[in-house]
């Protein structure tokens, strides 16, 4: 892989992230927040902002990713509310209809409806109490 996205480059983002520059990927690195990008670009990415209500006023598009990793996290309030569904659904939708990633595209999903929080294994039969 030459080339990765990471769309919402978060505390998993970052681990990915960085993992792919050990293998010697380009990494491109998205967040919602400016204040972000020294950070991001400190870690070796090629930081971006991307407005998940906005999702046409960035050049990320252009980007001709190998991969597209999508880690889109909820808001801090835990519910992202319509404007983020809508802005989030936007870009995965505009990702995956213009083939930006022909090799790989990862969602990652929160395991916030479940309750363990002893470091047990969670997976697919796993109770699920939000």
């Amino acid at each position: 892989m030459k080339h990765a996205l990471i769309i919402g480059c978060g505390y998993l983002g970052k681990r990915v992230g960085s993992r792919l520059l050990e293998w010697g990927a380009r990494v491109t690195a998205t967040t919602t927040r400016p204040e972000r990008l020294a950070e991001l670009a400190g870690l070796g990415f090629e930081p971006a902002v991307l407005d998940l209500e906005a999702p046409n006023d960035t050049p990320i598009w252009e980007a001709d990713p190998d991969a597209v990793v999508y880690s889109v996290a909820p808001g801090r309030a835990g519910d992202p509310g319509v404007g983020f569904r809508d802005g989030a659904l936007d870009s995965a939708t505009r990702l995956i209809e213009a083939g930006l990633a022909p090799g790989a595209f990862v969602f990652v999903s929160s395991t916030g409806v479940y309750h363990q929080r002893d470091g047990s294994r969670v997976d697919e039969a796993s109770p699920a109490r939000p």
